[in-house]
């Protein structure tokens, strides 16, 4: 086992960082390997003055918040939050299992730290870790994940400072977390998440999942006011839960939550077009299979206590006016979220209704009506679909099949 000690040479020792890896350049003073006993922990390279490190840190937003935060922002939070002394203590916390050799394994590092609500995370290295890569594979979703992972963790981070420096063959990297509550905030949230879940018996096999699915959305429309106190906190599941008050992350951070302790598979979805997020809640105990639906907590809630149910478990045509971000819309993740056909509850999507005529604009600027030309055999079949919807191409492909279109 080895530690780095500062030597009495004063010399500065040459620290390589590459543009491609989000990091500043700390300075430090020349540093020498000796051997200490084996229950003796690794030493990361010393910090110098929690100004200079400041100073040398890369400030980054997480993608669901860069339209509401700056990297000033994070950088004025950590410089007013965080001291020389939390930045020594994670030092001494280092062991030798921490010196890692790839981008995999620190994003594993990062996970189990963040889960922990770790702020200030050091490492070493064998190797360059592209730091931002690693951050991004700590939220990807996947079925392991456990009820405080994916989502959950992605929406309760705002964002993270990181600086990394190479000395002696080794890399040593500082990681500096904002989150939405601290370690003991979040302790409040799982007291209070064991609470809701058994008071309504959510791990009941007794109740239906769409049972335990409106208990949830209802509970959290009964207990949370739609607020901001201007604070990161306001995005996260602690203020939804515990304060009584939050914004659209705390609410969809809150129901991914209450769904993944219930046994309901859950995902975070969140739109920079319109600043906001909400819910994918599968279920699969109809007997029809394992489908999606669309949940919006948030524009269910109109502070008045009363539940309302516009944007509860829904197909994409229900669904209107939520534009998801790129990530959700690529083929693979449409074909492993297959929507719902009908909105919960429904056995339709609306072909019974009335057919009244109308004008309308075709995609090539042309004024049309729905009428039907007899003469040019045009039938009076218009088929119209949101962008993105992913439910479209199968309900054209039965039209389609059922009838012949003219061109």
């Amino acid at each position: 086992m080895k530690r780095f000690n500062r030597t009495l040479a004063g010399l500065l020792s040459i620290m390589y960082i590459f543009s491609s890896v989000p990091m500043g350049v700390m300075a430090q003073e020349d540093i020498e390997i000796s051997a200490i006993e084996a229950e003796e922990v690794v030493s990361a390279n010393e910090i110098i003055s929690v100004n200079g490190i400041f100073d040398e840190m890369e400030y980054h937003v997480l993608d669901d918040y860069e339209d509401i935060y700056t990297p000033e922002d994070i950088r004025e939070y950590i410089e007013s939050n965080y001291s020389e002394a939390d930045y020594q203590t994670a030092e001494d916390e280092i062991t030798l299992q921490e010196v890692i050799s790839s981008t995999s394994e620190a994003t594993a590092l990062l996970k189990e730290k963040m889960l922990k609500r770790t702020d200030v995370i050091i490492f070493n290295a064998t190797e360059r870790i592209d730091i931002e890569q690693a951050m991004k594979a700590v939220f990807v979703e996947n079925a392991a994940n456990g009820p405080k992972e994916g989502g959950y963790l992605r929406s309760n981070t705002i964002g993270y400072a990181s600086t990394g420096s190479s000395s002696g063959g080794e890399w040593t990297y500082t990681i500096t977390m904002t989150y939405t509550a601290s370690a003991d905030e979040e302790k409040q949230v799982d007291d209070k998440i064991d609470e809701i879940v058994a008071r309504y018996n959510l791990r009941s096999d007794s109740l239906s999942q769409s049972e335990k699915i409106r208990i949830i959305h209802d509970y959290l429309l009964d207990t949370i006011t739609y607020k901001s106190d201007g604070t990161y906190g306001s995005h996260g599941a602690y203020s939804a839960l515990i304060k009584g008050y939050c914004v659209c992350q705390g609410y969809s951070s809150a129901c991914y939550r209450l769904c993944k302790e219930a046994g309901i598979d859950s995902r975070y979805i969140t739109s920079k077009e319109i600043g906001h997020a909400w819910n994918l809640v599968q279920i699969s105990d109809l007997g029809n299979g394992a489908w999606w639906y669309n949940m919006d907590v948030t524009w269910d809630d109109g502070n008045d206590r009363v539940p309302i149910y516009d944007y509860y478990m829904k197909n994409d045509v229900d669904f209107k006016g939520h534009p998801r971000d790129a990530e959700f819309l690529t083929k693979s993740y449409i074909e492993n979220h297959p929507i719902a056909y009908y909105s919960l509850g429904q056995t339709s999507v609306g072909y019974d209704s009335d057919n009244p005529e109308f004008e309308f604009t075709s995609i090539d600027g042309k004024k049309m009506t729905s009428v039907v030309n007899e003469a040019d055999g045009v039938p009076k079949i218009l088929i119209f679909y949101n962008t993105g919807s992913s439910d479209a191409i199968e309900i054209i492909k039965k039209f389609t099949k059922k009838y012949k279109f003219l061109s």
